[in-house]
């Protein structure tokens, strides 16, 4: 019967990180986040270069219904420490789609293309919320900053 239970349990926390009329995400938070801090192409595809550390807060919003994608809004920072201080350099705050076969990741684009890749990438029960913002990630900035000093700060 405890077995029973801890399924139940896992079938509502993937349910919750779904958007009504998406399907949960294949991946849990902690795998994407995983993936966008630690990933080298994935760093590339969120800043332009390889460069790090990443340190991100993610909103994951569901999946495709094979369970290929992990439809997710992420909030990425980097930070580098100078003169003992730890700041943050960059950062990104956009939705994202996570291809979870091929362990890529794919942004909808700045300016005019964002419109255009976020109905491109996106399921439509996902647009209208992205378009709005309407998220809310697991690590708010200071939480990121936080941990960067963790990281960084001991050097």
């Amino acid at each position: 019967m405890a077995g029973k239970r801890r399924i139940g349990a896992v079938l509502l926390a993937l349910a919750a990180c779904s958007s009504p009329g998406v399907p949960p995400s294949p991946w849990p938070a902690d795998a994407v986040r995983d993936l966008l801090e630690s990933d080298p192409a994935a760093r590339t595809a969120l800043f332009g270069t390889t460069g790090g550390p990443v340190y991100c807060g993610v909103d994951v919003l569901g999946g495709s219904a094979d369970g290929r994608y992990a439809y997710v809004w992420a909030d990425c920072v980097t930070f580098v420490r100078r003169d003992g201080v730890v700041e943050p350099v960059t950062g990104v705050s956009a939705p994202v789609r996570v291809d979870t076969t091929a362990r890529t990741v794919e942004l909808p684009g700045d300016g005019a293309a964002y419109a255009v890749g976020v109905r491109r990438l996106f399921p439509p029960e996902l647009v209208d919320r992205l378009f709005q913002q309407d998220v809310t990630v697991d690590g708010t900035r200071a939480e990121l900053l936080d941990r960067a000093v963790a990281d960084l700060g001991r050097g």
